[in-house]
């Protein structure tokens, strides 16, 4: 049976600016910088369109990220107008999402995502402190003050924006949520930081773990000072906590972590499909390209063996917030066995916060259930006639 999709990332950059400690794309293979053949990355678009999408599908998602897409922002351009093209033509509606570091924002690149509506996650560890320790420029200088001024550019142009941030131990959780709050983002999503064991000496200690237990806890005082007065007008939302709120509220999970190769999939710059973009260059993960399309063999082997439901993964069997959290990242279980620590370190950090969660439901559900619609964003998830 042919596998319907109604997402896909696409990769449109072999380049990146930052030499960001932690990146993903320093893993094995992952490094190697292949040139984009823009027409194999043509014709496999035009392959997902014709023969990988539903007949009357009304909205179509297309994602831009992996290294810096828009350091090939001419690319991007090109790209977005084939497919409102095509939109036009099948009658659905393209929608894109942008991930970036933020470095290379400016005034042409905001003015076109602002006039295609894109949907722009911006990375961004914290204050200057906290995000130039990892996240530096290739010259070895920190990111953070282009980072910020670029903030500012989108905002003066009426553009909202998501943070995406990785968190480690011994950054302060509640002084990094209110500086995200200070700068006007929308949301932001934390990502516990992940390194193999043999590096995380110093990252990982007991101490540090129960500081940021402690830490994280005290966010509950923090939404419930806010809610005083109207003050979650225009907070900034945490992602993982609107996931455990709509889940209190009565919304279902899904079993698996995210939808990579179920409900979307990668392209890349090659014209070859992955699961998603962070899987490019894992050859066993290698789904087919545009001439011979996908395998299926291959697909159903990745479903049951790389992206199996949460309740197959040993190491969260017997953990109560399984269904919730979902355990992680596909690409970061292939080499779990050597990331044990980070593992423990991920999961304080997800039961930390579904306490939270579990707290300000209690605490509002009674008296102000308003506060939880706001903390939950489920303005964004009712439909519009409840």
């Amino acid at each position: 049976m042919k596998k319907q999709y109604d997402s896909l990332a696409i990769d449109i950059s072999n380049k990146c600016n930052l030499n960001c400690s932690y990146c993903f794309e320093t893993r094995e293979g992952s490094q190697v910088f292949y040139p984009i053949n823009t027409s194999a990355l043509y014709k496999g678009i035009k392959f997902f369109l014709c023969n990988m999408i539903p007949d009357k599908i009304r909205d179509v998602h297309f994602h831009f990220g992996r290294r810096e897409p828009l350091m090939s922002f001419s690319l991007l351009r090109q790209v977005v107008n084939y497919l409102e093209k095509k939109g036009a033509e099948r009658f659905f509606r393209p929608h894109f999402h942008l991930t970036t570091n933020g470095t290379s924002l400016w005034t042409e690149s905001i003015k076109f995502l602002k006039e295609h509506h894109f949907d722009i996650r911006v990375s961004l560890d914290g204050f200057a402190e906290v995000h130039d320790k990892n996240r530096k420029i290739r010259n070895g200088e920190g990111s953070f003050n282009t980072v910020i001024a670029n903030l500012e550019a989108l905002k003066r142009e009426g553009l909202g924006f998501t943070i995406n941030s990785v968190y480690y131990p011994q950054t302060s959780f509640l002084r990094v949520y209110n500086f995200f709050c200070s700068i006007g983002a929308e949301r932001v999503d934390f990502f516990p930081l992940w390194i193999p064991d043999s590096e995380a000496k110093g990252y990982f200690e007991h101490t540090d773990i129960r500081k940021m237990k402690k830490d994280i806890e005290k966010l509950v005082i923090d939404q419930v000072e806010r809610s005083k007065d109207n003050g979650l007008h225009g907070l900034t939302r945490i992602v993982q906590l609107e996931n455990y709120l709509q889940y209190l509220c009565g919304y279902k999970r899904s079993l698996f972590y995210c939808g990579a190769g179920r409900n979307y999939i990668g392209i890349s710059g090659n014209g070859d499909f992955y699961p998603c973009l962070k899987f490019i260059n894992t050859s066993r993960w290698l789904l087919g390209n545009y001439s011979k399309g996908l395998d299926y063999n291959i697909l159903a082997s990745y479903l049951e063996e790389g992206a199996p439901p949460i309740s197959e993964l040993a190491f969260c069997h017997n953990c109560p917030i399984r269904y919730l959290c979902k355990g992680l990242c596909y690409v970061d279980r292939i080499n779990l066995e050597n990331y044990r620590q980070s593992m423990t370190f991920y999961c304080y950090f997800q039961k930390t916060l579904f306490k939270v969660a579990n707290s300000l439901y209690k605490t509002f559900k009674e008296t102000r259930p308003e506060v939880i619609v706001s903390l939950a964003g489920l303005a964004e998830v009712l439909p519009a006639d409840e």
